[in-house]
C-alpha cells in the first residue's frame, strides 16, 4: 500500500489523539490535484489497520460526520 507508512507514522506519533480521514490527506499530501486518490489510499490502509485490530474506529451517528481513527 502506498501510504501505509505514512500513515502509521502520524497515528503511532499520537496514540491519544483521535484523526479524521481529511487530516490524514493533508498530513500525506497538501496538493488539491491529488487529493481524492490520495483519500481513496489512505481509506484502504484505514480499513486494513482496523481490520487487524491497530487502530481504534470511532463512527459518527449523524449524517455526514466522517469516523475518526486512534492508534490502540
Amino acid at each position: 500500500m502506498k501510504y501505509a507508512d505514512e500513515v502509521i507514522e502520524l497515528l503511532s506519533s499520537y496514540p491519544h489523539k483521535t484523526f479524521r480521514v481529511k487530516t490524514i490527506v493533508n498530513y500525506i499530501n497538501p496538493k488539491k490535484r491529488e487529493r481524492r486518490s490520495t483519500t481513496r489510499q489512505v481509506q484502504r490502509v484505514l480499513e486494513s489497520l482496523a481490520e487487524m485490530g491497530n487502530i481504534e474506529v470511532k463512527v459518527r451517528d449523524k449524517l455526514g460526520g466522517g469516523a475518526e481513527y486512534k492508534w490502540s
